[in-house]
């Protein structure tokens, strides 16, 4: 997982928005904006 949202560096377009959109629909690699999300992504497991 990546924390942190790619938009804050600026918009993303062409083959990187493509890239940051498959990682996205994955199990290995997604980027999420927050720990919030990053909690909800991995599920139950992930409690602390």
């Amino acid at each position: 997982m990546v924390l942190g949202d790619p938009a804050v560096l600026g918009p993303t377009a062409g083959p990187v928005a493509d890239w940051v959109r498959e990682a996205d629909r994955g199990r290995d690699l997604a980027f999420v904006a927050d720990e919030a999300e990053l909690d909800r992504r991995l599920g139950p497991a992930s409690a602390r």
